[in-house]
């Protein structure tokens, strides 16, 4: 059975959330990683608004600090990334237009539980400054499918980098990395929830579930499962089972193209930026 992701680490333990050269391997893209790609992509999902991180680590989990990143398209993608602040609790959320930010039903299930929300970006360092937003009108939710989007005051995408929702399923094997808010609270109870990346692989996948072994915390939950190779966000975490001490366990998302399809559907209205292409995010922004 899988446990339920807490909102916060004091709850269940048990939770953690063109051409090819023939030469080159055809699972890496061959042209330099920071490599911006499409100015027009790139303006539309907000690689040009990235701004500088100042380095922590902390604990001994083998997740870093975003500030030690220095790809163009992961870094733009943890700037997308938000510490969501609820009343008594938190979760992670991400940007998905210039003003909604997306995360998990069971971190905000209804209008009620979005009242007082307030969302953080660029929260890299416990000494550091970071942008702050209200994020206080519910969108709409979905239970099964696990994932809410609430809108905020201010725009915050016009200065922000924005994700792009992949619509395809992602498969076993492939190389993930999730850009979370979260501390180690097991060896400090009052630390500071600050970016962090991790990275791991898709240990399977079928139509509700995608499972990963990324490391991750209650408090990880909504955050973006990024796909490696193209940088587009293949899940959303959500839940975890814990098999053991040190967060051992495997750790659980929804498939994205599943969101995207009922957001297309049930909610043509809400603009969002999808692609089915495998091709880097700032190649394909269709």
């Amino acid at each position: 059975l899988l446990a339920t992701a807490c909102k916060d680490g004091s709850l269940d333990p048990s939770a953690t959330d063109g051409t090819q050269d023939p030469t080159q391997d055809p699972t890496q893209d061959p042209r330099d990683p920071a490599d911006p790609g499409d100015p027009n992509c790139v303006e539309k999902i907000g690689l040009n608004k990235m701004s500088a991180n100042s380095e922590v680590i902390i604990g001994d989990n083998t997740w870093a600090s975003t500030s030690s990143i220095t790809d163009a398209m992961i870094k733009a993608n943890a700037q997308a990334t938000v510490y969501v602040k609820m009343n008594g609790s938190r979760c992670t959320g991400f940007l998905v237009n210039n003003d909604m930010i997306m995360t998990n039903n069971h971190c905000i299930g209804s209008p009620s539980e979005a009242q007082g929300v307030i969302v953080r970006f660029d929260w890299v360092s416990s000494s550091g400054s970071y942008k702050q937003y209200t994020c206080d009108e519910f969108v709409m939710t979905n239970y099964s499918l696990d994932f809410t989007l609430v809108k905020c005051k201010n725009s915050p995408g016009k200065n922000h980098p924005k994700v792009v929702l992949a619509d395809f399923a992602g498969r076993t094997g492939d190389q993930i990395y999730l850009t979370h808010q979260n501390c180690d609270y097991r060896n400090g109870a009052y630390c500071l929830p600050t970016q962090k990346i991790s990275t791991g692989v898709l240990l399977g996948s079928n139509s509700t579930q995608i499972k990963h072994d990324a490391d991750t915390l209650g408090g990880s939950s909504g955050s973006p499962i990024f796909d490696k190779g193209s940088h587009k966000v293949v899940g959303i975490h959500n839940a975890g089972l814990n098999h053991g001490p040190n967060n051992g366990g495997t750790n659980y998302g929804i498939p994205m193209y599943r969101i995207v399809d009922h957001l297309k559907s049930a909610y043509p209205h809400v603009n969002i930026t999808s692609s089915s292409s495998r091709s880097p995010a700032y190649d394909v922004c269709d």
